[in-house]
């Protein structure tokens, strides 16, 4: 049995407190590692002993300790949250403190028994990932942003009225697959292969520029002239290698018509000869 010593804790400070200590049913606090195999999870029931202080220190005999109900101060939070989350048009898709869509979002990372797969909570891996969701065997390397919790859980997404842009499940979803992980960088890499898409706008010389995926970076032709006419529409959609990154990289067109280049030959007798 552990205790939590607190002073001078006003009413809703009090039930923040407690809030965060007792659970909703089918939840529990995740404490210490190895949290997607399950470990450390614990239910805690937390009992409020206040203590008078004029009782304590005018009696030798009384230690003015009192068992108190938590009802009272755990309304008086959530009454507080929840008139801050209509004031300020928080999303919230139900009722109470926990209808409200980023403590919903807490409640399904914190079910338990969890109720998705181990695979879709492990943590990444720097070797032997997989390569085909995130790109690499090394799953760090394009620093993925991960999916909501209610997509992970196949759970209804809320509107998020107050979140611009939130991965939300789709039709791969209701099939059971799940999607590529999204993934956003800062700079592409020299001789990457890149999809770009032909923007609107173009360089002061009238050259075209490119919206390179996963990044938000533009990108400009090394050889303008390797592009055919039907492919410098807007919009349109083609795959590209990085001759040199940086702040502007220079892309270079790939003919998927084109045979791939020929092999360097290699050295005949064993390589140079030296005097």
């Amino acid at each position: 049995m552990g205790s939590v010593a607190f002073e001078n804790l006003t009413a809703i400070e009090l039930g923040a407190l407690l809030a965060a200590l007792a659970l909703p049913e089918g939840t529990a606090h995740a404490i210490g590692m190895a949290k997607p195999l399950g470990l450390g999870a614990i239910k805690v029931s937390p009992a409020l002993t206040l203590i008078d202080r004029n009782r304590r220190y005018g009696s030798w005999a009384d230690d003015g300790k009192d068992a108190a109900a938590v009802d009272g101060f755990r309304s008086a939070f959530s009454n507080a949250i929840i008139d801050h989350a209509r004031a300020t048009a928080e999303t919230s898709g139900g009722e109470g403190l926990w209808g409200i869509a980023r403590l919903d979002a807490l409640r399904v990372l914190l079910q338990y028994p969890p109720k998705v797969s181990r695979d879709e909570t492990r943590y990444l891996k720097i070797q032997g990932g997989d390569a085909e969701r995130y790109r690499n065997a090394n799953e760090f390397r394009y620093r993925p942003v991960l999916p909501t919790p209610h997509f992970v859980a196949n759970a209804t997404e809320p509107e998020w009225n107050d979140i611009a842009a939130v991965p939300k499940p789709s039709s791969s979803a209701a099939t059971g697959k799940r999607p590529p992980a999204v993934h956003q960088r800062k700079e592409v890499d020299n001789n990457e292969i890149v999809d770009v898409v032909v923007r609107n706008e173009t360089t002061k010389k009238g050259g075209l520029t490119f919206d390179i995926g996963l990044t938000k970076q533009v990108g400009v032709l090394a050889t303008s002239k390797t592009l055919p006419e039907e492919l410098r529409l807007p919009g349109t959609k083609l795959k590209m290698r990085v001759r040199s990154g940086g702040k502007t990289p220079q892309l270079e067109w790939i003919d998927p018509s084109a045979p791939p280049p020929a092999a360097p030959p290699k050295p005949k007798g064993g390589g140079a000869r030296h005097k």
